[in-house]
C-alpha cells in the first residue's frame, strides 16, 4: 500500500503524488471503498481517484535514480522493438506504451528507438513518418522524460538535456 506522499506512476497519467487515502465522498458510486487521492507530478491542480483495491494493477513506484541513471548509461544496449507484422504496429506500440512493470522505461526506449529507425528509413525513400508512429512516439518520449525526471530530481526538459549530455549528444 502506498503512503500519503508517495510517487507513483499511475496508468498512462505518468508520475503523480498519493494526496490521501480514504472514502471520498463525491457520488454514491465511490461510497464504501478507500481511493488514493493524486495529484499529476507535473500538473498539480489536477485530482485522480484511485480505487486501493486496484492499486497494484495500475500503479508502480518511480523508478530509482540508480535505475534512472543506469537506464541512461545502457540506451545504447536497448534495441528497438521487433514488429512483425505491421498490422499488428499500433497494437504493439500500445502494450509497450501500457505497460505496468518497472521494465516500462526499456520498452518506452525501444519504441523510440523502433520508430526511429522506422521513420529514417521512410525518409530515405522520400516518405514522411505515419502518424501512429508520430503519436506513440511522442507519448512514449513523454512519459520516459517524465518518470526520468522525477528520479533525477529535475523537469522533464532538463531530464532530455541530461541524456544528451550523459550520451555525448548535447546541443551545441
Amino acid at each position: 500500500m502506498y503512503q500519503k506522499g508517495d510517487v507513483v506512476i499511475y496508468g498512462c497519467e505518468g508520475p503523480c503524488v498519493v494526496d490521501s487515502i480514504g472514502p471520498v465522498a463525491i457520488t454514491a458510486s465511490f461510497a464504501g471503498k478507500d481511493y488514493y487521492t493524486l495529484h499529476p507530478y507535473f500538473a498539480p491542480a489536477g485530482t485522480i481517484y484511485a480505487p486501493v483495491d486496484a492499486g497494484d494493477r495500475k500503479m508502480r513506484p518511480v523508478i530509482t535514480r540508480e535505475e534512472a541513471l543506469s537506464l541512461i548509461h545502457g540506451l545504447e544496449d536497448i534495441d528497438e522493438i521487433d514488429v512483425p507484422d505491421e498490422r499488428n504496429r499500433e497494437n504493439i506500440y500500445k502494450q509497450e506504451i501500457y505497460k505496468r512493470d518497472v521494465l516500462n522505461c526499456e520498452g518506452l526506449v525501444s519504441l523510440i528507438k523502433a520508430v526511429h529507425v522506422r521513420s529514417r528509413a521512410r525518409e530515405a525513400c522520400g516518405k514522411k513518418i505515419t502518424a501512429m508512429d508520430d503519436k506513440y512516439s511522442k507519448i512514449a518520449r513523454e512519459k520516459l522524460l517524465a518518470e526520468l525526471a522525477v528520479a533525477l530530481d529535475m523537469l522533464p526538459s532538463e531530464a532530455e538535456d541530461y541524456i544528451l549530455e550523459q550520451t555525448g549528444q548535447a546541443k551545441r
